[in-house]
């Protein structure tokens, strides 16, 4: 997560923006600028979070192949890859829902936007909300994966 969020950071000083300020929440980070961006500057610094993820995985990769396989380098490299993909899902309170939402905006009024993004947040969400039933219905309990759909049906409706 922190190197997810120095994506961030960095991108917004790359775009010669600055951070108000930088609050700690139950369900992440939130980063708050002094001053409204360009939309244009908003989608890469939305975008910079799930690269620095990319990146980290990459550099993972690179350092295992050439100084050998172990369970946690494997693990670590994985899970960036995972974490970064998954944040780039067009979803309400992840960052490819706001990137999709600064991109619908330049066509469509502010009702519209909500409207087609709350729709196609619930049409990702319900496969994996099903997925993530029928592995709790199996008998493997992945309750992580409820409380993640919980959490994103909550942002995707707000």
């Amino acid at each position: 997560a922190a190197l997810h969020e120095a994506g961030h950071i960095a991108a917004i000083y790359a775009c010669g923006a600055a951070i108000d300020c930088v609050t700690l929440t139950p369900a992440g980070v939130d980063i708050r600028l002094r001053e409204e961006v360009e939309d244009r500057f908003a989608a890469v610094i939305l975008f910079c979070g799930p690269m620095g993820n990319m990146l980290s995985a990459f550099v993972a990769w690179l350092f295992l192949r050439e100084y050998g396989y172990s369970s946690d380098g494997l693990f670590f490299c994985i899970s960036s890859f995972v974490f970064a993909v998954f944040n780039l899902l067009p979803i309400g309170g992840l960052d490819g829902g706001s990137i999709l939402k600064i991109f619908l905006s330049r066509r469509k009024c502010p009702s519209e936007v909500l409207r087609i993004s709350r729709m196609i947040s619930f049409a990702i969400l319900l496969p994996i909300w099903i997925f993530a039933m029928c592995m709790l219905l199996g008998g493997k309990e992945n309750i992580s994966l409820i409380s993640v759909c919980i959490y994103l049906f909550f942002c995707a409706v707000w």
